[in-house]
């Protein structure tokens, strides 16, 4: 620490270096939004054009087996019986708590 009055009349050295140190992270975080918010409205467009055609067959079949049966075909084929059982309890579950 410099002795007190070895400032005075002149600028402090760090005050350019905090302001541009300021001004960077300051110009990192709005590109960050920005791009975030150009990445969510590509997403929308992407999920709008996805669900015109998921609202037909065969898609629609294949989402609502999403959530019925290749729970049960990956318990089996990871856990065979043991694990057809953890797959319908832990829909079950899923259910009660919903």
């Amino acid at each position: 620490m410099p002795p007190p009055g070895a400032w005075e009349g002149k600028a402090f050295p760090l005050r350019g270096l905090v302001w541009e140190v300021c001004a960077m992270g300051f110009f990192i975080i709005m590109v960050s939004v920005f791009a975030g918010l150009v990445v969510c409205s590509v997403l929308v467009r992407l999920a709008y054009a996805l669900t015109k055609r998921i609202a037909r067959a065969p898609w629609l079949d294949l989402v609502v087996g999403l959530f019925t049966w290749i729970p049960w075909v990956a318990g089996y084929v990871m856990g065979g019986w043991p694990g057809v059982g953890a797959a319908v309890l832990s829909q079950w579950i899923f259910l009660a708590l919903r």
